[in-house]
């Protein structure tokens, strides 16, 4: 990824792509699936949430697949707008390309969080 005025780059390997899975959550509670194990939801619906570590996804036509990128930026590399493309390929064959821009804030965020302690 380039910065807008030429400043500084994010490398190609500080930026990171997973396939996003589909789970089926039921509405159907613990003390129901100990009364009756056989208990289902009859219509369960499907949300994107598990990242999943495939680095190819099959996809039928027309489908829809979400891809969920990851963009690691060094402390060291100026603030501002950054801009990268994003090749979407079907084995070796170019199939789209996807325009990505990343604001880069002037602060850093802590190597690690601060201790709490609670006292109750």
């Amino acid at each position: 990824m380039i910065h807008e005025n030429g400043k500084g780059t994010i490398p190609r390997d500080n930026c990171q792509y997973n396939f996003v899975g589909y789970t089926a959550p039921t509405r159907i509670s613990s003390k129901d699936v100990l009364a009756n194990r056989k208990l289902t939801d009859s219509n369960p619906k499907r949300y994107p949430d598990p990242l999943l570590l495939d680095e190819v996804c099959g996809l039928k036509p027309s489908g829809v697949q979400p891809v969920w990128v990851t963009v690691y930026v060094p402390a060291q590399i100026p603030s501002g707008e950054y801009a990268g493309v994003i090749a979407i390929k079907a084995g070796s064959t170019p199939m789209a390309k996807v325009h990505l821009k990343v604001h880069v804030w002037d602060f850093t965020l802590p190597e690690s969080s601060p201790r709490v302690r609670l006292v109750l």
